[in-house]
């Protein structure tokens, strides 16, 4: 008896063949310094299979993905340190700037022109309470 091609073999066990093979324990893992994925174990990716032929491909297209979980993590560099901590003081500078502004500006402001300070918690109430804590009130700052 003549052996049988794999693409005459029927779909649904083709597609049981293929799961076995896909399939990786621990999944993808992203690799953040090459932008690529690779296995759990830190391999590259075994394409192989799909590289075969054009229906093979065609039909394992998308159950890298349909089998295997893909984990991102953060991302650390020591030279991003001194970035982040450059952006943390020019954040802060332009939150001394502002302040400075509403201080000076602060007389030709009206209560239909100032913002509502109920709604500001709903959207952020984090920075409100650190502005505060750096800088006082705003009924603080503004009393001549």
């Amino acid at each position: 008896m003549a052996p049988r091609s794999f693409l005459s073999l029927p779909c649904e066990l083709r597609h049981n063949i293929y799961e076995a093979y896909f399939a990786l324990h621990g999944g993808y893992v992203f690799q953040p310094g090459s932008g690529k994925l690779a296995e759990a174990n830190g391999q590259p990716l075994d394409l192989a299979l799909m590289y075969t032929c054009i229906l093979i491909a065609s039909e394992t297209t998308d159950l890298l993905f349909k089998y295997n979980s893909i984990t991102f993590s953060t991302l650390y560099h020591p030279e991003w340190r001194a970035w982040a901590g450059r952006f943390d003081y020019l954040l802060d500078c332009q939150m001394k700037e502002r302040h400075c502004l509403v201080i000076y500006l602060g007389r030709f402001l009206t209560p239909e022109i100032t913002p509502n300070r109920s709604l500001i918690p709903l959207v952020s109430p984090s920075p409100q309470r650190r502005w505060d804590r750096r800088y006082g009130t705003y009924e603080e700052t503004t009393r001549w």
